[in-house]
């Protein structure tokens, strides 16, 4: 590509995000993700959550652009990918997986300030901003962020990411 620029075939511009990696601007990165699967799921707004439905219509490529990009340029320790291994070894249970991956700090979930931003973090850490992306709340039924994230993981694995 002439300009250097790195889109998918939904004209989505991966270019951004392929700087901050190579830079390792890993937290700046980690927000772009989350604006790309934003993106994705054509939520416009900048606090649009992602219902389980809309996770199951994101595009597999979409997805696999955001995770090659993230393994290449953390020499394979960051990405869905990596993360959707760690989840399968440890069973699909979700808190054994926010422990491994070092989301998990006092019994909850880290705050993004919390987070390790460096090629020291934990196999799997990043990217985890995009569980901002989960909605509690579908058609007035409560879901649990554990469901988000089933479902999140099992959409990768049939996207073969």
């Amino acid at each position: 590509m002439p300009d250097g620029r790195l889109s998918s075939p939904n004209h989505i511009d991966y270019s951004y995000l392929r700087d901050l990696l190579a830079d390792s601007q890993w937290q700046q990165a980690d927000r772009e993700t989350t604006s790309l699967i934003r993106l994705a799921a054509d939520k416009k707004e900048l606090d649009a959550c992602l219902t389980t439905t809309d996770i199951e219509t994101l595009l597999a490529l979409d997805l696999f652009f955001i995770d090659r990009l993230w393994a290449n340029y953390s020499q394979g320790r960051f990405g869905f990918s990596i993360q959707l291994v760690l989840y399968d070894e440890v069973g699909g249970d979700i808190r054994l997986l926010a422990e491994r991956v070092g989301w998990k700090i006092n019994c909850s979930l880290r705050e993004q300030q919390q987070l390790i931003y460096g090629l020291n973090a934990p196999t799997g850490h990043l990217p985890f901003n995009f569980l901002s992306l989960a909605t509690l709340e579908r058609k007035a039924n409560l879901i649990s962020i554990t469901n988000w994230i089933n479902v999140f993981f099992s959409h990768l694995k049939a996207s073969d990411i």
